[in-house]
C-alpha cells in the first residue's frame, strides 16, 4: 500500500480516539494540577447515580425520596431542576450544597475520574483546572 495512504488511515484512526476521548485525555494531562474549588457549581450539573449507601446517608440527613429519580432498570439518580442538582442552593451570590456532608461518593471524589489510561486523572469540565492548552 501507498505510505500516504496508510498515514491518512493512522492520522483518521488518531483522530477518532481523540475526539471519542477527548475528556479523558486531557483529564490525564491535567492530572497533576492542584485543585481549589472555585464554586463554578460545575460539577452540580453532573448526573449523579446512587449507590444504596447514598441513599442511606442522603435519607439519614432527612431527605425522602422526592430527590430521587427512578429509570427503568431501578436505578436511583439525584433529581435534577433546571440542569442542576435538586440540593444546589444559591444565596446571595454563593452556591452551596444544601447535603454536603451527607453528598454522594461521586461527588465527595469530584474532580477526580480515571483517565483514557487508567491513571487517576481530573475532570476538565472544572474550572478549577487550566484545560486552555488543549483544543
Amino acid at each position: 500500500m501507498n505510505i500516504v495512504l496508510v498515514s491518512a488511515y493512522i492520522a483518521l484512526i488518531l483522530m477518532v480516539v481523540y475526539i471519542t476521548n477527548r475528556a479523558k485525555i486531557v483529564g490525564y494531562f491535567i492530572r497533576n494540577q492542584k485543585f481549589k474549588c472555585t464554586n463554578c457549581t460545575k460539577c452540580c450539573k453532573l448526573l449523579v447515580k446512587l449507590t444504596p449507601k447514598d441513599i442511606k446517608h442522603i435519607k439519614k440527613a432527612g431527605y425522602k425520596e422526592e430527590h430521587f429519580v427512578e429509570n427503568k432498570r431501578k436505578q436511583k439518580w439525584l433529581k435534577r431542576v433546571n440542569y442542576y442538582c435538586t440540593f444546589l442552593s444559591i444565596k446571595s451570590g454563593k452556591s452551596k450544597c444544601d447535603i454536603y456532608p451527607d453528598r454522594p461518593e461521586i461527588c465527595k471524589g469530584f474532580p477526580k475520574k480515571p483517565t483514557l489510561f487508567g491513571v487517576e486523572g481530573n475532570d476538565p469540565r472544572c474550572s478549577s483546572f487550566d484545560s486552555s492548552k488543549f483544543p
